[in-house]
């Protein structure tokens, strides 16, 4: 997995689109406001704070704070694995990210952001389709993130993690195409975090 020096300079601050983030120990901190984002044990950028989120948004994170043991993590990955294309779901998601393979292949890509990932299923619903280099993903959820490695162990790629809230969408990187699949639902506002990314002149933004 990546560190997130290797990928600071792609994010900014919450605080305001024009901050850059240092490292700084097991952190990393914003020019700006000063904050600190500490980096967990196993290399994920925690961006998210309970005390900085809207009520609703909170409330759905506090929802999906509960703790998984590796062993479970690595059966339930398997068990879906197994399924993969047959269950209802993704028989359902499976021309859409066929598409979806297809359009990050016009903008000839082989880094991507994706937020609001979850565990990482969709991610590798696009891996099945197309090989990437490097993905960065993001969810508000630190424990749903913890989950992607062990999905995306099988695949050929680097990773950087970091959690985020995406109505205070942190990527700057403009012209590295940003995927957000099912997540937009579960903001507040469901154009903001597109209109936010908009304003800051990232190009590629592909919602599924």
């Amino acid at each position: 997995m990546l560190p997130p020096a290797h990928y600071l300079s792609l994010l900014h601050c919450p605080c305001s689109h024009d901050s850059a983030l240092m490292l700084e120990g097991a952190a990393a901190r914003c020019s700006s406001c000063q904050r600190r984002f500490p980096i967990d044990a196993d290399g994920v950028l925690e961006m998210v704070d309970l005390q900085w989120l809207d009520s609703e948004t909170a409330r759905e994170l506090r929802g999906n704070m509960h703790y998984i043991p590796p062993d479970e993590l690595t059966q339930a990955v398997l068990n879906e694995r197994q399924r993969m294309w047959k269950s209802y779901y993704s028989r359902n998601r499976k021309p859409n990210m066929r598409q979806l393979a297809r359009e990050l292949a016009d903008v000839s890509c082989d880094e991507v952001f994706f937020l609001g990932c979850g565990s990482g299923r969709d991610v590798e619903y696009v891996l099945s389709f197309m090989p990437l280099h490097t993905v960065y993903c993001s969810d508000l959820s630190l424990t749903s993130l913890q989950q992607v490695p062990y999905r995306l162990q099988p695949y050929a790629l680097q990773m950087g993690l970091f959690t985020s809230d995406l109505s205070a969408c942190p990527v700057k990187a403009r012209t590295m195409p940003v995927v957000s699949v099912n997540a937009l639902p579960h903001t507040q506002d469901i154009p903001a975090p597109v209109e936010n990314l908009m304003r800051q002149g990232v190009h590629n933004i592909f919602i599924n």
